[in-house]
């Protein structure tokens, strides 16, 4: 819980960037082992602890439907959230064209992906 601390002391002693704090909505991320390609737990330090990573995209929408935050957005009148991965850098956050389209289709949800030419 040490990152999530981190973040929510770093919104604060930059003032949350500008936003109102009463906008800003910290939820934490579940964590889960980190296993090598054999499927072997990774040891994090000689203490005997094993390393941990955030759970990824669906590990981190499970917390957020676990926390108050969909709760208090839905007081506040927000009707839809835009969601983009660590792991999809080149992604358009707020795609203007790709929000209208799941719009205009009334769509509960949607994703938008680009096919890799190399796996790594």
């Amino acid at each position: 819980r040490i990152t999530h601390r981190r973040v929510v002391e770093h919104f604060i002693s930059n003032n949350h960037f500008g936003l109102p704090a009463r906008d800003v909505v910290f939820f934490e991320q579940t964590m889960t082992p980190i296993l090598d390609e054999l499927c072997h737990l990774l040891p994090q330090s000689l203490g005997g602890a094993f390393a941990q990573a955030p759970g990824g995209t669906g590990e981190s929408l499970s917390a957020l439907a676990e926390s108050s935050a969909l709760e208090q957005m839905r007081d506040r009148g927000v009707e839809c959230l835009h969601i983009v991965g660590t792991e999809n850098p080149l992604a358009r956050t707020c795609d203007p064209v790709f929000l209208g389209f799941c719009r205009d289709l009334e769509l509960d949800c949607a994703c938008k992906v680009v096919e890799r030419i190399d796996p790594f």
